[in-house]
């Protein structure tokens, strides 16, 4: 759970969920994180759940998707939300494209991009989602995708599941969930 004040308390349990596509950092966890301390943490279980890989049909976004832009106006004007920047088959282009190249790194390959990657994109949210980062507001969206039916899209989707979308997965943005056929 999330403290109040947002400010983690001493001799208190919580809950670490990762996911990821690496096995062998899940391995790692595995093995060294039960009974692990030390002055600021002590490891006490580990859960480890592997997603069955069925067919999805929807992927969700749990915290926001952002893409940064960073091409400038014809005033001369960088960065920004991509609303104001691009259109929206502009950014369902990226979206593609940045889960291609992260798929690519991961899994040391070249995949084709010509094929689709969902039949329906839609942004549930009204208005966009700041999030702090670096003494600025980024601003993001959510995220709800119908999965498209072939191969390359299902093995996307259940890679975007460990990875999440768009940028700043690190950070935590771009998580999904998912729905089953």
């Amino acid at each position: 759970p999330v403290q109040s004040d947002g400010i983690y308390k001493k001799d208190q349990i919580y809950t670490v969920r990762i996911r990821t596509v690496n096995v062998q950092l899940a391995q790692y966890f595995s093995e060294k994180l039960v009974n692990h301390f030390n002055q600021q943490i002590k490891g006490l279980t580990l859960e480890m759940r592997v997603i069955p890989k069925k067919f999805l049909s929807q992927l969700y976004t749990i915290t926001p998707a952002v893409i940064k832009y960073c091409g400038s106006t014809a005033d001369g004007e960088s960065g920004g939300y991509w609303k104001t920047r691009i259109s929206f088959e502009q950014y369902e282009e990226r979206l593609k494209v940045n889960l291609i190249k992260k798929y690519n790194v991961a899994m040391n390959t070249s995949i084709d991009e010509d094929f689709d990657l969902y039949q329906q994109i839609e942004l549930t949210n009204r208005k966009p989602i700041a999030i702090p980062y670096k003494g600025i507001r980024l601003l993001g969206d959510k995220l709800k995708i119908q999965v498209a039916d072939n191969a390359m899209a299902q093995e996307l989707a259940y890679f975007a599941i460990g990875v999440g979308l768009c940028e700043l997965n690190a950070r935590g943005l771009g998580f999904v969930n998912y729905r089953y056929l």
